[in-house]
């Protein structure tokens, strides 16, 4: 349910049921598309509609015959690939970069980026002409410094100098869109003459190492599963040559050869790149799929013509795959019925369990092994990533959609990746809520099963834990403490642990004792889990998080770094050994002095961070609940509870207590937090005061039966019966919010951490520690006075975040310097940091007292070179938070869908959203970009009539009404209803009385 105090119908009567409701989503969808069919710019090009015959299922395939030629069409041996927009990462490039970009109806082709004009960006192409287009994804070789300042500035002369749009048709307003233009020769000669020696560069490289080229997918594929390699390792093995010691010329043409391999993908992570490799059995069992779909379209075809075909079709394993996935879907229907724009509701009241939960059945159908094929195919063209996403696999999508057309299940749907996987769901292979994210093979996770980096750590890891063999419920570390010698013993000082009632791996706890030797001076210490002291570094337990990077968060399981059986022996608790940050600070904030200590905490007390926060008024209370399933009465969190008075088991009495024992402890530490988030702008008066930008993240849990998301899953035909249950809650937001005063309300543990990373990163840049430091820093063109100097409604292009071996400042937080270090069961830079530290610890303890700092010898376990191979790549490619955020989206968007569409909850008429960064606009968004406050999510708006959108400036509020919510996008489609106003309709609600549904 959905409750805000206010009690508004939503629905129309005429939508009550689902018939009505798939009846309007049909309505609306086919006039949306039309709409935008007819006031589509002139130089953007929508989707191509595959249309079928009006019928459910398609019977005699050869009634459509010019749709069979479209298809021929799309399998033609033809390398150019047609992207839908100008392809770039601007995090990536600077003015006077060059790469290779697609450019629709133009083949591949040098581009010079020149910078942007509003949301445009602008290039020089090599064929003369100007180019601007609105910015999106690219991974490609980047030529940096290939032109000066001075030569783009007269290219520049010659190029639009505001954003170029075009009308959307009579009332429409205008939109962004792609634009050509011709710059004189003599104005850009030298740089054309450069793009050809690029050229050039690249044609030596094919006459030299072609073959080797095209030989590196079968020589570096595994038969079974996914691989990712780095692509400099497979250039060194496969050409026999240095990647860094190729020119720029035969960087692009290596690249843009294997990006045009459908059996290949790329990752780019922490400055390289990352081959992936389908497996070698997936693809013969592909071109096998390819071979069958062509011979049933050719019998389609001599069928069309009066011929008899009925022996070629009935040796066609596609034949029979046909007919038993009609059966299926006609059984699916009855459970469950796809809406209007291809995407698949909830149960049916009907047939929902009795005792309610998730049930799930066997259709009664199975698959042989020719079948079993065409489900992987369908599976690895419509979902499995990163292949699915890839430009090159649109030659699979050709082959998919003549598959779908024959079954003849989804009449007039555009047959693209969003029709695929409901045709998985609706077969039974991928479940009805299916997370596209739960399907990336690209990720160093084994739930797949397909990822061979991702398999053999976890078994290394497996094998590790085999030979320590833990006892159960210990608490002793596996391994001697190498730093046993060293610990501080903290006695009876209360340390603070503050983490849900769930949390089972504690990597820290917080404490506070005033200063023997410096009156009204505070020492405030954060204590640390010390894995480093314990597990030699190069032990095979490291694999599996080195190569994720941290621990894996996602609704339905975590992946830890570590096992449980392990963290649990190394988790801060009474008795254990702790590193400790000390920072010693006055009253007003400043910093006197930083301590870094081994030791060893006996008076450990576990606080619940929801109900501290609560009570000390820290977080913004939830404005606003919607839950969707099973009864919300059933909600366990302590939120949900408290506004119900249930206290299970007496826990929510117990904490209360020991909050309010402690209470002027935690108002203590929270008081030196803001003092030193004061003392940091004295110490540095040059901060970011500019306004921030806060849209909501809601608090999110999921409830469903376990998934199971093994590949081997796929060749399961099952039904589900039941809908997870999923609760959203939104907490007020502070829309007016600055950077310098943000922290304000910071939560106690939270503050704690963040300072830990501030003394840590002081405490270690003055010893010259070889680390990882995190910073941030602003993009091109942009500085601290303009950013702070912006209009109200002004966009912009905001700070950008990394890692570095180099102390460097961290913008929005006003640090100096930033060495995270809090997280060394999560994360793994932190875990690095933590040996580097460790290292330096102990040569000092065993320096003689007259060493100085300058004459300590100390052995890292990471030189300086090896940290920065760390940070390029070498033992961890790509991390799973982006993945675990966008899952997240995915089930808010869900739980919109089925309240809005199936009126399983009751939600407000109309709802609020956030006008975005100008400088950040896509083109599909109808030229702003705007976010459904508190929710999160983007949101796409329909033109109203009255044009309210067309008035709307960053920052500003539009009331909106719902129209449609797209899962596949995790995008919410409405139209304003209001003029836009500078603060939310919306404000303040108190946290509402929860009623089951």
């Amino acid at each position: 349910m959905f409750s805000t105090g206010i009690h508004i119908s939503q629905v129309a009567p005429q939508l009550a049921s689902s018939g009505g409701v798939r009846d309007y989503l049909r309505q609306w969808t086919i006039k949306y598309h039309n709409d935008q069919q007819e006031n589509a710019p002139s130089e953007v090009t929508l989707g191509r509609k595959t249309l079928l015959p009006n019928s459910l299922f398609v019977r005699d395939t050869a009634d459509d015959a010019s749709a069979i030629d479209e298809d021929e069409e799309n399998l033609q041996e033809d390398t150019e690939l047609d992207h839908d927009d100008v392809s770039l990462t601007t995090v990536l490039l600077v003015p006077g970069d060059a790469f290779t970009m697609n450019v629709r109806g133009l083949r591949r082709q040098f581009a010079l980026y020149l910078g942007h004009v509003g949301p445009q960006a602008q290039f020089l192409l090599a064929d003369g002409r100007w180019y601007v287009a609105l910015r999106s994804l690219y991974t490609a070789h980047i030529v940096h410094n290939f032109a000066t300042e001075e030569e783009m500035a007269t290219i520049r002369l010659h190029l639009p100098t505001k954003p170029v749009e075009v009308a959307q048709g009579e009332g429409g307003g205008l939109a962004f869109a792609t634009a050509f233009g011709e710059v004189p020769f003599d104005v850009s000669s030298a740089l054309l003459a450069r793009f050809a020696f690029l050229k050039e560069e690249g044609e030596d490289f094919k006459r030299d190492h072609a073959r080797a080229v095209e030989q590196i997918y079968q020589n570096v594929a595994s038969e079974t599963e996914v691989r990712q390699l780095p692509l400099h390792q497979v250039v060194r093995q496969q050409l026999g040559i240095g990647y860094d010691v190729l020119n720029d010329g035969a960087k692009i043409v290596l690249l843009d050869k294997l990006y045009d391999d459908p059996r290949l993908s790329f990752t780019f992570s922490r400055q390289r790149f990352y081959l992936v490799t389908m497996p070698k059995r997936m693809v013969r069992d592909g071109e096998e799929v390819t071979a069958w779909a062509r011979a049933y379209q050719d019998a389609a075809a001599r069928a069309a013509s009066g011929k008899d075909v009925s022996q070629d079709l009935q040796s066609n394993p596609l034949t029979r795959f046909i007919s038993k996935a009609r059966r299926i879907i006609t059984k699916s229907r009855k459970i469950r019925a796809p809406t209007a724009d291809g995407q698949l509701g909830p149960t049916l009241e009907s047939v929902l369990p009795v005792g309610g939960g998730i049930v799930r059945r066997s259709t009664g159908e199975s698959f042989d092994e020719n079948e079993k094929k065409i489900v992987q195919f369908l599976f690895s063209t419509y979902l499995l990533a990163p292949f699915a996403a890839a430009p090159a696999n649109k030659r699979n999508t050709s082959i998919g959609s003549m598959i779908l057309r024959a079954i003849g299940a989804y009449p007039k749907y555009n047959l693209n990746s969003s029709i695929g996987k409901l045709f998985l769901q609706e077969l039974g292979c991928v479940d009805p809520w299916a997370v596209n994210q739960d399907y990336d093979a690209g990720l160093p996770l084994n739930w797949l099963g397909l990822n061979e980096p991702a398999r053999l750590a976890n078994e290394k890891q497996h094998a590790a834990m085999a030979q320590l063999n833990i006892p159960s419920g210990s608490k002793q570390p596996p391994f001697p403490d190498t730093m046993a010698h060293m610990r501080k013993d903290w006695g009876s000082l209360e340390v603070f642990c503050v983490d849900s009632e769930t949390t089972r791996v504690v990597d820290d706890g917080i404490s506070i004792e005033p200063s023997k030797e410096f009156p009204n001076h505070y020492w405030v210490h954060t204590h640390l889990a010390h894995p480093s002291a314990f597990i030699p570094f190069d032990h095979p337990l490291h694999e599996k998080p080195f190569l994720m990077g941290g621990s894996a968060y996602m609704s339905h399981a975590s992946d830890p770094a570590y096992p449980y059986e392990l963290t649990d022996t190394l988790s801060v608790r009474p008795d254990g050994p702790v590193l400790t940050v000390s920072t010693l600070l006055a009253r007003d904030g400043a910093v006197k002095d930083i301590r870094v200590v081994p030791g060893i905490v006996r008076n450990v007390i576990h606080i619940n961070s929801k109900m501290l926060e609560q009570t000390m008024g820290l977080g913004e209370p939830i404005t606003q609940e919607l839950i969707v399933g099973q009864n919300p009465s059933t909600e366990s969190s302590y939120e949900a509870q408290s506004s119900r008075g249930v206290d299970t088991n007496g826990y929510n009495t117990r904490q209360m207590s020991l909050i309010s024992t402690h209470l002027k402890t935690f108002e203590s530490i929270q008081g030196l937090l803001i003092a030193r988030w004061e003392a940091r702008k004295r110490e540095n008066p040059d901060y970011l005061t500019m306004q921030a930008l806060r849209t909501g993240t809601p608090d999110v849990s999921v409830r469903r039966s376990n998934p199971d998301l093994n590949y081997q899953r796929i060749f399961r035909s099952e039904h589900c019966y039941g809908d997870p249950r999923i609760r959203v809650a939104s907490r007020k937001i502070n829309f007016d919010e600055r950077y310098d005063d943000q922290k304000r309300k910071y939560h106690p543990i939270a503050g704690c951490m963040l300072m830990a990373a501030e003394s840590m990163g002081a405490w270690a840049r003055r010893r010259q520690i070889p680390a990882v430091y995190r910073h941030q820093s602003f993009r091109f063109g942009y500085n601290l006075h303009k950013l702070n100097n912006l209009g109200q409604h002004e966009g912009y292009l905001g700070v950008t975040s990394g890692e570095s071996l180099f102390p460097s400042p961290h913008l929005m937080l006003n640090m100096a310097q930033m060495l995270p270090i809090t997280s060394p069961l999560r994360s793994m830079h932190d875990l690095v940091n933590l040996y580097q530290t460790d290292a330096y610890l102990k040569a000092e303890a065993a320096a003689p007292t007259s060493d100085s700092l300058a004459d300590l010898h100390v052995d890292y376990p990471r030189s300086r070179e090896a940290l920065l191979r760390y940070l390029h790549g070498d033992t961890g490619y790509k991390g799973v938070s982006l993945t675990s955020r966008n899952e997240q989206k995915h089930w808010v968007t869900v739980a919109l869908f089925r309240a809005f569409h199936y009126r399983e909850a009751q939600l407000p008429e109309t709802l609020d959203v956030q006008v975005g960064n100008p400088a950040k606009i896509g083109k599909e968004t109808n030229n702003i970009i705007v976010t459904l406050a508190a929710f999160g999510l983007r949101a796409s708006l329909v033109p109203s009539e009255q044009g309210w959108e067309r008035l709307a400036k960053f920052r500003q509020f539009l009331p909106v009404k719902l129209q449609m919510l797209d899962l596949e996008r995790s995008t919410v489609v409405c139209v304003a209803v209001g003029p836009p106003t500078d603060t939310p309709r919306i404000k303040d609600f108190a946290y509402p009385e929860l009623r089951p549904h």
